[in-house]
């Protein structure tokens, strides 16, 4: 079982956020690249726990390689006060480069920054 190396390429515009009261929701599309072909496992998780409020987030999912996908997350529970400071900036950023056939890489969906 040797290592694969998967590249996760993001699209120019790799993210839209909506905002509504009480929600900020973000859809990600991002496309996977790996030298052996093999299908990945993606996962998502939280970098930052918000302020306020709860993420909701995709489940694992397999993607083959050289497709591209798009997944939503959404933080709920926040009140209208706080919306304003926090709309700027979600991100995604791939956490592992180089992995195990059964390894997952990791995408990460991180809370609102304050501006």
């Amino acid at each position: 079982m040797g290592a694969v190396s998967a590249d996760i390429k993001f699209a120019p515009t790799s993210i839209t956020k909506t905002i509504s009261s009480g929600t900020i929701s973000a859809v990600i599309n991002f496309q996977v690249n790996n030298t052996e072909a093999l299908p990945v496992l993606v996962t998502f998780s939280e970098t930052l726990d918000p302020v306020e409020g709860s993420w909701t987030l995709p489940s694992s999912t397999i993607i083959n390689n050289g497709s591209s996908v798009s997944f939503s997350a959404t933080l709920s529970g926040i009140s209208s006060d706080f919306i304003g400071p926090i709309i700027s900036n979600i991100k995604v950023e791939n956490i592992t480069h180089s992995l195990l056939d059964n390894l997952p890489v990791t995408i990460n969906v991180t809370a609102p920054q304050e501006i």
